[in-house]
């Protein structure tokens, strides 16, 4: 009861600052704090709408591809292959994947994977997309604090707006670079 009531406080103080100026600087704050004391995940608030955060199964393999086109084709202006998700999907893959649903419709993904001792840090963030018209609510930040929590992890990504979404969340380049689907991309652990 005193967890659920923690829940509603924090969504009516979120709810009421929304009108404040600095409306991302207040939820960035809070954010942290709601997600730890939630129930279920329909519990998660991102702004103006309830997102539910669930792992991805089998039966989500066409609407995964279809948004992940759309991220793609968005940032990178090239097209990508169906089969990435089957792999996931088939049993030979240690990734999870987790989406964001806000009422039925899937407006974002992330993708982790167990690594091992091998790599840098033993868990990827392989992917984390959202839908191209629902970037800057906060679904990415959910979808990643599910995905990982406050877990050591690295991540491949490029310069720009990504990169600075990754160090929001506490990860930071460690020199390593390389080269993706043609594009430049550096390595940020955490």
């Amino acid at each position: 009861m005193i967890l659920m009531l923690r829940v509603f406080v924090l969504h009516e103080l979120i709810g009421g600052v929304r009108r404040l100026k600095h409306l991302k600087r207040v939820r960035a704050l809070l954010l942290p704090l709601l997600l730890r004391h939630a129930d279920h995940p329909s519990d998660l608030y991102s702004g103006r709408v309830n997102m539910i955060l669930r792992e991805a199964n089998v039966a989500d393999v066409d609407e995964l591809i279809g948004l992940h086109r759309r991220a793609w084709l968005a940032a990178y202006n090239e097209d990508i292959s169906r089969e990435q998700f089957r792999e996931v999907f088939s049993g030979n893959s240690s990734a999870t994947v987790w989406v964001a649903l806000h009422g039925g419709e899937l407006v974002g993904f992330c993708e982790c994977e167990a690594k091992g001792p091998h790599e840098v840090r033993s868990l990827e963030v392989a992917m984390l997309y959202v839908d191209p018209d629902r970037t800057g609510e906060g679904i990415g930040s959910l979808l990643l604090q599910r995905a990982i929590g406050d877990a050591p992890a690295y991540v491949w990504t490029r310069p720009g707006g990504s990169q600075r979404f990754y160090e929001k969340h506490g990860f930071g380049a460690d020199g390593e670079d390389a080269t993706f689907a043609g594009m430049p991309v550096l390595r940020l652990v955490r």
